[in-house]
């Protein structure tokens, strides 16, 4: 589910400059949950990273991981609540990392006022600018390793179907002759489309993390980035890697790639959806038009944000993020669709 903040809520104000004000900046989606959800973890992967270390209080460090365990304790809905932070504002990224750290120096105090932490201590051996992007690969491996269980399901109803094509409700409209044709035609297309987003998985799992667009040298301990992929492993049961460190991916070019398969994905499976509900007499939902028209629109989105150069592709990250979550959830609507309709 891809839930932002819709509520009329204020939010920074725009300061007057000699540029256009953005009116986008007011409105639109705010920072899905999922990426709020992904820098607490993030942050409390960090802080026992930074204990491991020695290089953080350990005092400190237990307060940021308690703090951290308590937010995530909360709602999707009381969290999206707490972030009012529209994914067209100025600087969008920056500022839903200042206000996780706000929020985690806040209940920090809760928990224990006499032990002061501070936003450095949060983010100590990160690069700021890298903390988004971090995040950003992981909340699309999570909703890409989603939808990939789910093709899994589908994959197991199709060929379970096949030992009885004469009751199932999604075939009796297609003539008895041509059944086992028609759904070994969805089975195929349903594991090409399974091929495709598999092959295209694996670049979200390596985490851009602390990369910078050059090569600047930046006093971590050793190990850092790698034990900080672990641990971030362990919070979404995933296997993350944290690659090569001064690797620049600030375009998020696999994320793009593997939105793409969703991009295909959704014809296949509309075009199958269509064949099912759509009988002699019947008519097909505008639903499925509307969620494929989406979904190519994200991805024509996407693709261009890709492109971009450095300076101006790290400002669209929040409308990227934004974009692929709402297209995985909208794939993963159809393929539950999918699912009811054939068990």
């Amino acid at each position: 589910m891809l839930l932002t903040n819709t509520a009329e809520e204020p939010v920074s104000p725009i300061h007057a400059s000699t540029h256009l004000l953005n009116p986008l900046a007011m409105t639109g989606p705010t920072i899905p949950v999922q990426v709020i959800r992904a820098l607490l973890h993030t942050k409390s992967a960090a802080a026992r990273c930074n204990i491991d270390a020695r290089v953080l209080d350990p005092n400190i460090g237990a307060l940021i991981i308690q703090a951290c365990s308590q937010l995530l304790t909360q709602d999707d809905y009381a969290i999206a609540k707490l972030f009012p932070i529209h994914i067209y504002q100025a600087d969008a990224d920056l500022a839903v990392n200042t206000r996780v750290n706000q929020l985690i120096t806040a209940t920090c105090t809760q928990i224990d006022p006499f032990i002061a932490v501070k936003a450095p201590d949060i983010d100590l051996c990160q690069v700021s600018a890298a903390i988004f992007p971090t995040v950003t690969n992981v909340v699309a491996a999570a909703a890409t390793k989603h939808l990939i269980n789910q093709l899994r399901q589908l994959l197991s109803t199709l060929r379970f179907t096949q030992g009885k094509l004469a009751t199932t409700p999604a075939l009796q409209h297609i003539a008895p002759e041509h059944r086992a044709l028609k759904l070994n035609t969805w089975l195929k297309t349903i594991e090409n489309d399974f091929q495709s987003i598999n092959t295209a998985y694996p670049q979200l799992l390596e985490l851009p993390i602390n990369h910078t667009p050059l090569p600047d040298q930046r006093d971590t301990p050793d190990d850092f980035e790698h034990n900080l992929a672990q641990n971030i492993s362990l919070a979404y049961e995933i296997t993350f890697t944290a690659g090569n460190k001064f690797f620049n991916k600030p375009n998020h070019l696999g994320l793009a790639d593997v939105h793409n398969t969703i991009h295909l994905m959704v014809t296949d499976l509309r075009t199958i959806i269509n064949e099912i509900i759509a009988t002699g007499n019947g008519s097909v939902p505008d639903e499925l038009a509307v969620t494929a028209v989406k979904i190519m629109g994200n991805d024509a989105s996407i693709a261009m944000a890709v492109a971009q150069p450095h300076h101006t592709a790290t400002a669209l990250k929040p409308v990227i993020v934004t974009n692929f979550l709402e297209s995985a959830a909208l794939l993963s609507g159809l393929v539950n669709q999918l699912q009811t309709n054939i068990e």
